[in-house]
């Protein structure tokens, strides 16, 4: 696929591919085939109604794989984009809450990096960063406010 490449293109030295929702994780899987492309998987905030005891057993197989790097994207993400504010529906935010923090637990334990997506949502996660994640282990801080 290298050969493919034109101009600039050329420089490409590699890239971490991210599945964030239940849909994308076997897309985002096969990239892992190419030269280059590392992974990393998760469950991004906005998809936090995919979590299931599946995707959890889907993202626990991933992890194993050679070339994946870290866990995620995942997160709190608070903001509304229809009311261009706060979200305010308590059972989202609770539900984006033990999500993130069932992945950090597991990313933990399994002592890889973690990227992080906190938009609107400062508060509640460094709260539960402070609770669920060792100060030893990465963290790269992909989307935040």
């Amino acid at each position: 696929w290298r050969a493919s490449l034109q101009g600039d293109e050329r420089g490409f030295e590699g890239c971490v591919n991210i599945g964030c929702s239940a849909a994308s994780l076997d897309a985002a899987a096969s990239f892992l085939r190419h030269d280059g492309v590392h992974g990393a998987f998760g469950i991004h905030p906005l998809n936090a109604e995919d979590w299931s005891e599946d995707v959890e057993e889907k993202l626990l197989g991933l992890m194993t794989k050679d070339k994946v790097v870290a866990w995620g994207e995942c997160g709190l993400d608070y903001y509304h984009k229809e009311e261009r504010g706060q979200l305010k529906d308590a059972r989202l935010r609770d539900l984006q809450r033990r999500v993130f923090a069932r992945q950090m637990d597991l990313a933990a334990s399994m002592g890889l990096p973690l990227v992080v997506h906190t938009r609107k949502a400062e508060e509640d996660t460094l709260e539960l960063m402070t609770r669920h994640w060792p100060r030893n282990l990465p963290v790269h801080a992909h989307c935040f406010t």
